[in-house]
């Protein structure tokens, strides 16, 4: 479940994990890369709405390559 500051939402890796049925380790890989913006809160990567929103309509093939 996402966690909400102030009007901010942030979703953790397990919970784009769950939403998205995509591999915890392939979602650190893209914070890592810098394919999906996000920010570490102590040991955890986490990402807005709004990157959130900006990564899944981005142009130009598949979000979602291993």
């Amino acid at each position: 479940m996402a966690k909400q500051i102030g009007s901010i939402k942030l979703y953790s890796v397990k919970d784009l994990n769950n939403s998205l049925g995509v591999n915890e380790r392939t979602i650190r890989e893209w914070f890592k890369k810098g394919r999906l913006r996000g920010v570490k809160i102590g040991t955890e990567w986490h990402v807005t709405e709004e990157n959130l929103g900006k990564f899944l309509n981005a142009e130009g093939g598949s979000r979602f390559e291993k």
